[in-house]
C-alpha cells in the first residue's frame, strides 16, 4: 500500500535503516512516507491516508507509514500574534466602532477573553465592538489540510455578508490561527468565540 500523488521529496536510503522515518520526523512538511522495498527509496508525503483516502492505493513494492500524532507543528503555529480583547468576542454588544484597520498581514490567534476561534455562523452587526462583525464563512480545517483559504463575511443590519475578505486558516492541533489582513472599511472587525 502507498499514498500516491502527495510525494514532495524522494531519496535513496541505506537498506535496513530508519533514515526514511528519521527524515520524516525532522521535516515539518512531512505527514507520512512510502518506502520502495528492495531498492531502499524513501518518498516523503505532505498528506496522510486519513486526509486523502482516495489516494491510498495498493502497491506490492511499497509500504506506507504515517508520522503519527506527535508530529511537529507547522512553523506558522509558533509565529503568530494574539487577539485577546474581551470586546472582540461575538457575544459582546456595544455601539462602538472599533477597527482592524491597523492589523498588519500576518498570523493571529484568538485567546483569553476574545475566545478561542473565529465563529463559523452569522454574527449580527454591532457585535465584537464594531459595526460590521466579521465571521468565518465555511468550516475550520483539519491539521492534515494545512493552510486553507476561507472568506470572512462582515455583517450589517440589512445584509449578513455586506463585505468579504479572503484569509488563510490553519489548524495547529489544539488551536487555530488565521492569516488576517486589514478589512476594506474601518468599522469592520474580526470576531472571536469559544
Amino acid at each position: 500500500m502507498m499514498l500516491k500523488g502527495h510525494t514532495y521529496k524522494t531519496f535513496k536510503t541505506a537498506p535496513g535503516t530508519l533514515e526514511c522515518r528519521d527524515a520524516c520526523l525532522a521535516d515539518v512538511r512531512c505527514q507520512s512516507y512510502n518506502v520502495v522495498m528492495f531498492i531502499a527509496i524513501c518518498e516523503l508525503n505532505n498528506q496522510t491516508k486519513e486526509a486523502r483516502p482516495e489516494d491510498f492505493v495498493k502497491n506490492k513494492d511499497r509500504y506506507y507509514m504515517a508520522k503519527g500524532p506527535n508530529r511537529a507543528p507547522h512553523r506558522d503555529c509558533n509565529n503568530y500574534k494574539n487577539l485577546r480583547d474581551a470586546n472582540r468576542k461575538s457575544s459582546y454588544k456595544n455601539r462602538a466602532k472599533l477597527c482592524d484597520d491597523k492589523l498588519h498581514v500576518g498570523w493571529y490567534r484568538f485567546v483569553g477573553a476574545a475566545g478561542t476561534k473565529m465563529p463559523t455562523s452569522l454574527v449580527p452587526s454591532y457585535r465584537c465592538g464594531t459595526v460590521y462583525s466579521g465571521w468565518l464563512k465555511g468550516s475550520h480545517p483539519s491539521v492534515e489540510d494545512g493552510e486553507v483559504d476561507r472568506r470572512v463575511c462582515f455583517s450589517d443590519y440589512r445584509n449578513h455578508c455586506r463585505g468579504t475578505t479572503k484569509i488563510g486558516v490553519r489548524n495547529c492541533g489544539s488551536y487555530y490561527i488565521y492569516k488576517l489582513r486589514q478589512p476594506s472599511l474601518c468599522a469592520m472587525r474580526y470576531c472571536g468565540t469559544d
